[in-house]
């Protein structure tokens, strides 16, 4: 597997680098290249995944790419290495239904595979920029979906997760923890993926053995982060209101899944890493790794996804209040949209605080 890795180094090297726009750029055509042999043992030896689904999601800028990097390295779980794009767009019930009615494995592929590309990219509004590379066979990839039936008849939703799941971490050539450990979980970040009740109410009919984990920023941080990040925010009502909206409407799903949906603080991850993630591991029933308190990407440091000045292979602490960079007008906005909601927060959030310890915000 080395020198298939190799042979792809240097078709990469003749290659011109480019912007990540399909799925089909992935592809490497190995023609005479003596990969082939190699490749099918690839296919024949990929664990099939069949897994619980652990889906870390939230309004974007609140941490949930620093939660999975930190999972990265975990070797009981199968850590997905980019956005869920494809359950991103769709929302979570039209999500699933499509799984079914996709009938070719290749348009699979490219809805899936969209937003792994040919690499996986990281780049800071503070100027910092990482490029990390993603060995995929679009070959081995497509001979696991056909290894053992046909596509059509896989026909649920779960099934069709699961060997997407299957093909992917078997078709990545250079991935580290594809036979590291015993496997519990697959672990995926998808932002904003569920904008109604009916979207998690799918995630959990097929996935009734699964786990969301909804992070929450406080939202003075989170305003400062958003609006740097994206024109999207640049209203402060509007962007406030959706804040507010991501978080009841998690609320209000907990009560009929206290168990699964789990709501875990920003800050607290990010000043309490260990005693947080020890608590999120008994929650999701993981044990305890070292390898938690270090984000990377394929067990290599990784760049901290930052609207400001970025920072490597370590929780940036400096991102736990950006409230400061708030005009006047900015802050009491926020606090007058966003106050009520805190204390519920408060009482929901899985936290190693004292009581005297400063809530959320």
């Amino acid at each position: 597997m080395r020198r298939a890795i190799d042979s792809i180094r240097r078709l990469r090297r003749r290659a011109e680098r480019f912007t990540v726009q399909r799925a089909p750029r992935i592809t490497f055509r190995f023609g005479e290249d003596p990969l082939p042999r190699q490749l099918a043992s690839r296919v024949a030896k990929a664990p099939n995944i069949d897994l619980p689904l652990v889906l870390i999601t939230q309004i974007q800028r609140s941490g949930g790419t620093l939660l999975t990097q930190l999972f990265d390295g975990h070797p009981q779980v199968h850590t997905y290495p980019a956005e869920l794009t494809n359950l991103k767009s769709m929302g979570g019930a039209q999500w699933f239904r499509g799984l079914v009615e996709e009938r070719r494995p290749e348009r699979f592929a490219d809805r899936w595979l969209f937003g792994t590309g040919n690499g996986f990219m990281k780049q800071s509004r503070g100027g910092g920029v990482e490029y990390e590379d993603i060995f995929i066979s679009f070959e081995v990839y497509k001979k696991i979906l056909n290894r053992n039936e046909s596509w059509r008849r896989v026909a649920t939703p779960r099934a069709r997760a699961d060997l997407f799941f299957t093909a992917f971490f078997g078709s990545w050539l250079d991935y580290a923890g594809l036979h590291d450990g015993t496997k519990e979980a697959v672990i995926a970040f998808s932002p904003r993926a569920m904008s109604e009740d009916r979207d998690i109410l799918a995630f959990f009919e097929h996935y009734p053995d699964g786990r969301i984990v909804f992070v929450v920023r406080s939202p003075w941080s989170w305003y400062a982060s958003a609006k740097r990040h994206s024109p999207e925010y640049a209203d402060v009502e509007k962007a406030v209101r959706l804040w507010v909206h991501q978080a009841n409407l998690f609320l209000e799903l907990r009560e009929s899944y206290p168990d699964s949906i789990i709501f875990l603080k920003y800050e607290d991850l990010v000043t309490r890493p260990e005693s947080t993630l020890e608590l999120l591991m008994q929650r999701i029933g993981l044990d305890w790794s070292d390898s938690l308190l270090k984000p990377t990407f394929n067990g290599r440091p990784i760049l901290s996804d930052s609207s400001f000045a970025p920072v490597k292979g370590r929780i940036d602490l400096g991102s736990v209040d950006r409230s400061n960079l708030l005009s006047a007008e900015e802050y009491e906005k926020v606090t007058d949209l966003a106050a009520q909601l805190l204390q519920r927060l408060e009482e929901v959030v899985i936290s190693p605080r004292s009581p005297s310890d400063a809530p959320i915000g």
